[in-house]
C-alpha cells in the first residue's frame, strides 16, 4: 500500500512561507514501505564523463550505499533498477529504458522512486533535487518538495553547494504522452519523474555534484564522499517518513530475522531473542533455523526445535554443564526418575543426570537397575526399591526367578523374583550348595570348596587359595614398556595370579594403543592367567572421555576379562615442573578442575559399566584425598602407594600397588608393578 501525507491544501501552498522544509504532521508508518532506487544510467545507456570518472559508476556507488543505509530502517524495503552497472532492463533505446524503470518499480510495489544522478555541462558545482509539478496529483507536489528539501539539507550538511529544488515542466506541445497528463495539465519534463506519478507513486531526480566541474570531481572521485552521499540520500528520506533504526529481532531486506542495534546487524550475539512470533535461538546475530537444544534467556533454560522455543517438549536436553529434564520446553528441576536420550536411560535427580546414582529406577516400561546414573543391562543380582528386594536379571527384575541371592545382608531365598519369607527349609542353590533357610533368609549347610579367583554371586570377585580360603592375591601390571613377555615362564614360575594388563592411552586412536595389548591378553588367555585391563586418560573435555571410553571397549572387543577395566587417572609431570592438565586449562586441585576431572571419569566409568565389564579407577593417595569426588565414584579403588605401608592406606581398596620395583620370571624389564588383590 502507498503512503501520502497531504499537509496542506494545494491552493494554499502560494500563502505558506517555508513550505519546502516541511515535515510530515505524522511519521508514515514504515510497513513495507518499498523504496526503488534507480543508478542513472548504466554500461549500456551511458552518462556524463569528466575527469576520468565515468556517471553511471559513480550513480552505482552512491545507489549502493543509499541502500544499505535504508535498510537499517524498521519496515523499509529497497530495491535497484538495476544491481549492477549492467542495465538489466528491456529496452535498447535510452528512451525505451528511462520508461522501463518506473514500470519495474511499479511492478515491486514501489512506495517512492528516486533516480541517482550527477551533472555536467556547466561550470558550476553543487547539488540539486527535482520533484514532481503541481499537476495531476498536486499532494505529490507537496509531499515531494518537502521529501527533497530534507534530501538537499543533508547533502549540505556534508559539505556540498546547495543549488535548491526544482520542478521542471515538460517544454513541447506533442500530444504524444509526454508532454500532457490525462487530465490535460502539463506534464513533468523528466521521465521517470514523469512515469512515476502515472504509476501511482513519487519520483525523485537527484543530482549530486557536477562532473564536469574540478572542485566537485574531486569529491565525485574519492569513494569516501560517494558513501557519505547515499548516506546523505537516506537519511534525508527517513528524516521526512519518520523511519526508526532497526532494533531488536528484525526482518532484514535478505527476508531473513536478524538482531539489530540502531540499524546494523549485531554479528556477535548468540543466543534467544524474541519477536512477535515468539522466542528463538540466533547464531552470529541471526536466527538458526538448524539449532536444536537448550537455550538461556533472562527467564530460564528453555529448548530450542530447528531455532523456535518448542513448548511440546518433554524430555532430556543438553547445555555446557550437563544432561537436563525439560518438561513443556523447560528446565524442570523438580523431576527426579528415569528419562531417556540418544546414549539410552538416565537417572535424573531434581532435574538432572545424576551420575552417582546406582539403584533401581522406574519408567513406563517396569523397574530397572542403575549403575552411576545410567541404564545397566548387564547388571545381575539382588536390588532394592521402597518396596522390597528384588532379583533382578540384565537390569530388569525376573519375575522367574527362584533360587538362592545375596545382597549385603546375607542370602535369601527368593520366589517370582523377591524375597519369600516363608520359604524354611533346605534349599539348593544353583551353585549346588545346600542352604538351610529360615524365614527366607539363608545360610550355607554345605559349603563347597572354592579356589583362584571366584565372581560371587553378588558380581564380586575374590581370591581364595588351595584350601579354599579367602586371601590375599599378588598381581602385576604390564604395558609395552615391560617389554615382549614370556607368559609360559610367568604361569611356571607362580610369582603372580593375576595380570593388568594397559590397553592403551587417552583418545579412540589407533595410534594410541597400546602395542603388545593383544598379545598380552590373548597370552593370559591361553595360559591360563586372570587379568583385567587399564586406559591411561587424560581427558580434558567431555568429548575426550567420550572418545577414551570408545577407546578400551574398542580394545577389548567382546573379551570379559574377569578382574575389571580401569581408568588411571593421575597428574601427569613434566622435567619444567608443569603438568598436563594445567598446560591444557585444567588445574585439578580447583574446584572447577574437580568437577571436571571426576565427571569425565564418571562418564568413562559407566560407560564401561554399560557393556557389561566391572568397572573400577586407579589412582594414588593425593588424588583420593584432594582432586577426585570419590563419594561419587562407583566400582573397584586400585590405589597406588609405594612404601612401607603394611597395609593398603585407604579403606576400601579391590587393589593395591604396593611397589613399582618388582621382578617377575619371564617379564624382560628391570623393574615391574606388583599388586594385591585384597578381597574387599
Amino acid at each position: 500500500m502507498k503512503k501520502r501525507i497531504l499537509l496542506i491544501p494545494v491552493t494554499a501552498i502560494a500563502v505558506i512561507a517555508g513550505i519546502w522544509t516541511q515535515k510530515p504532521v505524522t511519521a508514515k508508518a514504515a510497513d513495507d514501505f518499498v523504496i526503488v532506487l534507480d543508478p542513472g544510467h548504466d554500461a549500456t545507456h551511458v552518462g556524463a564523463r569528466g575527469y576520468g570518472l565515468k556517471e553511471e559508476e559513480l550513480n552505482m556507488k552512491i545507489a549502493l550505499s543509499c541502500k544499505e543505509e535504508l535498510e537499517k530502517y524498521d519496515g523499509v524495503k529497497v530495491y535497484l533498477t538495476h544491481p549492477t552497472i549492467d542495465c538489466g532492463l528491456p529496452g535498447s533505446s535510452t528512451r525505451e529504458c528511462l520508461y522501463s524503470r518506473p514500470d519495474y518499480a511499479k511492478s515491486v510495489g514501489a512506495s517512492l522512486y528516486v533516480s541517482l544522478h550527477n551533472n555536467a555541462g556547466m561550470d558550476t558545482s553543487g547539488h540539486e533535487v527535482y520533484y514532481p509539478n503541481a499537476n495531476y496529483i498536486p499532494e505529490f507536489n507537496v509531499e515531494g518538495a518537502a521529501l527533497a528539501q530534507c534530501i538537499s539539507d543533508k547533502l549540505s550538511d556534508i559539505g556540498i553547494n546547495d543549488r535548491g529544488i526544482h520542478t521542471r515542466d515538460s517544454n513541447g506541445d506533442e500530444d504524444d504522452g509526454t508532454n500532457w497528463y490525462n487530465d490535460g495539465s502539463r506534464a513533468d519534463y523528466y521521465a521517470v519523474i514523469r512515469g512515476s506519478k502515472k504509476n501511482g507513486f513519487i519520483g525523485l531526480i537527484v543530482e549530486h555534484a557536477y562532473i564536469s566541474n574540478a572542485n566537485d570531481a574531486s569529491l565525485l572521485g574519492d569513494d569516501n564522499m560517494l558513501e557519505l552521499m547515499g548516506q546523505a540520500d537516506a537519511q534525508g528520506i527517513a528524516e521526512y517518513y519518520g523511519f526508526t533504526k532497526k532494533s531488536g529481532l528484525r526482518i532484514g531486506n535478505d527476508d531473513i530475522w536478524h538482531m539489530y542495534s540502531d540499524g546494523d546487524i549485531v554479528s556477535d550475539y548468540t543466543g534467544m531473542a524474541e519477536n512477535e512470533y515468539g522466542w528463538w535461538m540466533l547464531t552470529d546475530g541471526s536466527i538458526n533455523f538448524d539449532y536444536t537444544g537448550m537455550a538461556e534467556n533472562q527467564y530460564g533454560w528453555w529448548y530450542i526445535s530447528n531455532g523456535a522455543l518448542d513448548l511440546s517438549y518433554t524430555g532430556m536436553a543438553e547445555n555446557e554443564y550437563g544432561w537436563w529434564y525439560m518438561s513443556n520446553g523447560v528446565l524442570d528441576l523438580s523431576y527426579t526418575g528415569m528419562a531417556l536420550n540418544q546414549y539410552g536411560w538416565w537417572y535424573m535427580n531434581n532435574g538432572i543426570v545424576d551420575l552417582s546414582y546406582t539403584g533401581m529406577a522406574l519408567n513406563e516400561y517396569g523397574w530397572w537397575y542403575m549403575s552411576n546414573g545410567s541404564f545397566d543391562l548387564s547388571y545381575t543380582g539382588m536390588a532394592e526399591n521402597e518396596y522390597g528386594w528384588w532379583y533382578m536379571t540384565d537390569g530388569g527384575i525376573n519375575w522367574d526367578f527362584e533360587g538362592i541371592a545375596a545382597n549385603r545382608y546375607g542370602s535369601w531365598w527368593m520366589k517370582a523374583g523377591t524375597v519369600d519369607f516363608s520359604a524354611n527349609g533346605d534349599y539348593t542353590g544353583s551353585d549346588g550348595i545346600v542352604y538351610t533357610v529360615v524365614n527366607g533368609y539363608a545360610k550355607v549347610k554345605t559349603p563347597a570348596k572354592r579356589t583362584g579367583f571366584v565372581e560371587e554371586a553378588n558380581g564380586d570377585v575374590y581370591y581364595y587359595n588351595e584350601q579354599g580360603m579367602l586371601e590375599q592375591a599378588v598381581g602385576m601390571d604390564v604395558s609395552n614398556y615391560n617389554g615382549q613377555i614370556d607368559w609360559d615362564a610367568v604361569k611356571a614360575s607362580g610369582e603372580v595370579k593375576f595380570a593388568i594388563i594397559r590397553v592403551g592411552y587417552g583418545d579412540d586412536i589407533a595410534s594410541q594403543d597400546d602395542k603388545r595389548a593383544v598379545y598380552n591378553m590373548n597370552e593370559c588367555e591361553r595360559v591360563g592367567i586372570p587379568y583385567g585391563v587399564y586406559l591411561f586418560s587424560y581427558a580434558v573435555s567431555t568429548d575426550e572421555a567420550y572418545s577414551e571410553a570408545a577407546h578400551v571397549l574398542r580394545m577389548l572387543q567382546g573379551r570379559k576379562p574377569i578382574l575389571g577395566v580401569y581408568l588411571d587417572v593421575e597428574n601427569q609431570s613434566y622435567d619444567d615442573g608443569s603438568n598436563y592438565y594445567q598446560n591444557h586449562g585444567l588445574d585439578p586441585y580447583s574446584e572447577d578442575g574437580r568437577r571436571r576431572l571426576t565427571d569425565y571419569t564418571k562418564i568413562v566409568l559407566s560407560a564401561v559399566t554399560n557393556a557389561g565389564y566391572k568397572a573400577g579407577i586407579y589412582m594414588d593417595q593425593n588424588y583420593y584425598w584432594n582432586v577426585l569426588y570419590m563419594d561419587e565414584l562407583a566400582g573397584y579403588r586400585w590405589l597406588a602407594a609405594w612404601g612401607d605401608y603394611g597395609s593398603c592406606p585407604i579403606e576400601g581398596c579391590k587393589m593395591w600397588q604396593y611397589t613399582s620395583d618388582g621382578k617377575v620370571t619371564g617379564v624382560p624389564s628391570e623393574r615391574v608393578d606388583m599388586n594385591y588383590w585384597l578381597n574387599n
